[in-house]
This record gives structure tokens, sequence and C-alpha cells, in this order.
């Protein structure tokens, strides 16, 4: 089967291609246009967010090549060749290289991280393999965000898309209504930044039209990606219960806040401290226990104004809602909830 479009082949895919994605069959042609994409994004447009760029989406499955295999070494040259391009325009200070986005392929992270030594800024992987239903799912989150971690040495190691294992086909997650899906996704964000995760980002924001819908693995579902963070607008982007999660998540760690791992005595309870760019302080704490526990925030980082007690925010199987500090800043856990704790900084 060849790749046609108006009887001819894809610009810049392999003609042989069995699969929906190819690897490029031209590297200057590629890195011509993605550094022009750059330029313009960055230099024309003036767009201040743009300040790095992750080179095709999980390519250890769909860097195919006209033999219908993944090369790793083409993959590594062509982001080389970025690399030296985004260098000779002088954008390569303005631009970071994040690379990897690994996906299934347990060696590719490593193999980025030995091979793009010089040329990748930060490495990213993927993760859709837990659930609320494995046993000791905390431990297994943190040992895996902890080996990655490892292996990106001195680069920062970031989750560039976050769901659960529960998919039906590519496009319908069969867990996308429930709690447990949102306490799942929220601790690995949680437990992710006390080993050491730079960031993660949901996939995706809100439910979408993304195929043509005849997939019976997905249950013809009409082309609906039904996974997000928020429904479509037929439901007026309503805010799903991962959602609300996630945006505790996000209100926590805001993109500058600085990390400080947080360490407990109890099993079922974990938290994590980030001190954000104006001087205010957020912890971040989970409790898995079906029963309450009362939590004594010690030491705090930052400079937190004493006198003020902290704004409580709850997420719990009843939604988000706002919770009420007990004496020395005390704070009861419900079962099985999410809890943000703001502190105000001195200034």
């Amino acid at each position: 089967m060849k790749r046609q479009l108006d009887g001819k082949p894809y610009w810049l895919a392999y003609p042989e291609v069995k699969q929906w994605c190819s690897a490029p069959n031209d590297v200057d042609e590629c890195v011509e246009n993605v550094v022009a994409g750059l330029q313009y994004l960055v230099r024309e447009r003036g767009y201040s967010c743009v300040d790095a760029f992750t080179f095709v989406n999980e390519p250890d499955w769909t860097f195919f090549n006209n033999d219908n295999e993944v090369k790793f070494d083409y993959y590594a040259e062509i982001c080389r060749a970025i690399d030296a391009r985004l260098k000779a325009v002088g954008l390569r200070d303005r631009i970071a290289l994040d690379l990897a986005d690994a996906s299934t392929h347990r060696g590719w992270l490593k193999q980025s991280v030995e091979a793009l030594a010089g040329v990748a800024d930060r490495y990213n992987a993927h993760a859709y393999i837990f659930s609320c239903e494995d046993k000791d799912y905390p431990a297994a989150m943190g040992a895996w965000i902890g080996a990655r971690v490892k292996t990106c040495g001195d680069r920062p190691f970031s989750t560039n898309e976050l769901g659960t294992r529960h998919y039906r086909g590519a496009y319908t997650a069969t867990d996308v209504e429930t709690f447990q899906r949102a306490f799942c996704v929220a601790q690995y964000a949680l437990l992710g930044l006390n080993e050491g995760m730079t960031g993660a980002l949901f996939w995706g924001l809100y439910d979408q039209y993304y195929y043509d819908g005849d997939d019976p693995d997905d249950g013809s579902n009409g082309g609906m990606m039904k996974t997000n963070l928020m429904a479509y607008v037929d439901q007026d982007w309503r805010l799903r219960p991962t959602g609300q999660a996630w945006t505790l998540v996000c209100q926590a760690a805001p993109r500058g806040a600085r990390v400080h791992p947080g360490t407990s005595t109890d099993p079922d309870v974990d938290g994590v401290a980030l001190v954000l760019p104006k001087g205010d302080t957020r912890v971040l704490l989970v409790n898995r226990a079906t029963t309450p526990r009362t939590v004594h925030p010690g030491a705090l980082p930052g400079n937190p104004k004493r006198a003020e007690a902290p704004k409580v925010t709850i997420f719990g199987r009843d939604g988000l809602r706002r919770g009420t500090p007990g004496n020395d800043r005390a704070v009861t856990l419900p079962g099985e909830s999410l809890v943000l704790l703001s502190f105000a900084g001195e200034g």
C-alpha cells in the first residue's frame, strides 16, 4: 500500500510505509522546514511561549522507513541536524531541544540519552501504564519515574503525555469519567515531583474529533477522542473529575516553581512542597486511606506568613471544595483525597 494524496506520495513521507506515520524521507528538507517554522513563530510572530521543540511524536513506533522499520540512528541523525541548523540561524540559545518522547520502546530513552548528549537539553517519555487498581501502584509509579530521572543524568526528565492504561483502542478512555482516574494521575504528578521529574503534561485538554471514527476497536465512536480533562462543546466543555484534580496539580506547580520533596511517616500519605516565583508556598498532599488523616506540616520552604492560616482546597469523590485549617496549621485530609494548601509569602 503506497501512501498517496491526489495520486502522489505524501510530501516527505516514505511511500511504502504501511502505518499512518512515517519518518521524513529527506533529512535536509525536513530540517529546513522545522527550523523555518520555529523562526516564524519566535521571530516573526514573537511568541515568547515557544521555548522548546520536540521532534516527532513517539518516534519509537512512528518513525517508519520504506522497509517499515524504525531506525534509532536515523532519528538521532535528524536531531543532530536540527541542532546544527538552529545554531546556524542563531536560534539555538532560544529553543531548547526536548528529545526522546518515548512511548513503549523501553530502550528508546536510554538510547537517546547516550546518543544525543550535547544535543538534547532535556528528555521526556509518555506514561499510560498505571492504574489505581494495581497493588502498590504508588511505589511502582515512584520507581518508574525515578529510574527515568536517573537515566537522564544531569538533564531534566519530564512526562510529555500522561493518562491511565484503561483504553479501548487509541481514542477512548474507559475510565474517563471516574474518580479513580483523577486520583491516579494526580498522584503520578505528586510522586513524580518528589522523584525529580520536572513536569508532566496530561493528554489532553478537551474532547475533539480526531479520526474517521470507523475503528471497531474504538467502538466505531464517530471519530471522537474521548480521553481528556474536559468534555466536548455539546456538554459546555464540562470539567471531568480528572480535570478537577489536575487543576489542583497546576495550581500547586505552576511554571517556574521550585520543588521541595516531602517525606511522610504514614504509608497512605504523601506530599510535596513548592515555592512559586513570587514567593508563595504550596503544599500538595494525598491521602490514599479510606479514613481521614490529620497532617501537621513541618518546616516549610519559602517564607510563608506565620500569622496566616493556609487556604485549603480539597478534591475527593464529591469533587472540589474548600476546607478549613485547624490549630497550628494542622489539616485533616478526608479519606481518598487530594489536598492543596496555599500559603501566602511574606513578600
